[in-house]
């Protein structure tokens, strides 16, 4: 530990709590930021090429994406400098947005998948191009897949109505894994082909 690195921090602010990931293409860092437990966040984010040609020891500069705590941002996947994230900015029951990182200004931002009556409960990219997501409304979970624009491609039968949990999908890989629980099934695992 001695020879790490410190690269990001705001000592001004001692009690916000980071998080950090590489995205899905391996070409940023999206660090995330809160200041509680409340479901709220902002989005830093940098280039990882940028922290590899660093040969000093200061701290990287990073892109304030999303820089106040009026909602929450997680983020989904990318391709190029459009970022998806699942939010809760005017959405209480969840939605997803896409954000160009080249004009990241809020009135350019776009509903890929807006709000709506079910509750937006969990949802991973797969296949490069494709969102799993998890709705529930009246204790009844769905499981559907969409393309990256937001247009409908499919729902996936579940045996009956119960629950989806533990969702596991990869961008780079053609399937996905769920397990569903329900009245008459105890928990069984299932895994989906996209082929």
């Amino acid at each position: 530990q001695s020879e790490d690195k410190k690269i990001f921090g705001m000592s001004e602010n001692p009690k916000w709590l980071f998080g950090a990931e590489v995205t899905d293409c391996g070409e940023y860092v999206i660090i995330s930021v809160s200041e509680s437990t409340a479901p709220v966040n902002r989005v830093f984010l940098f280039k990882v090429s940028d922290l590899l040609k660093k040969s000093d020891a200061s701290m990287m500069d990073v892109e304030k994406l999303i820089d106040n705590f009026d909602a929450g941002y997680d983020y989904i996947t990318n391709t190029g400098t459009k970022f998806y994230f699942k939010t809760n900015k005017d959405a209480p029951k969840y939605k997803v947005i896409a954000i160009d990182i080249s004009k990241p200004e809020p009135e350019n931002w776009m509903d890929v998948l807006p709000h709506k009556e079910e509750v937006l409960e969990d949802l991973s990219c797969v296949a490069e191009k494709y969102l799993v997501t998890v709705y529930m409304q009246h204790a009844r979970e769905t499981l559907s897949i969409y393309n990256l624009d937001g247009t409908f491609v499919q729902e996936v039968k579940l045996p009956d109505v119960g629950s989806v949990a533990s969702l596991a999908a990869r961008k780079s890989d053609k399937e996905f894994f769920y397990s569903f629980s329900g009245f008459v099934h105890p928990g069984i695992k299932f895994r989906f082909d996209m082929e």
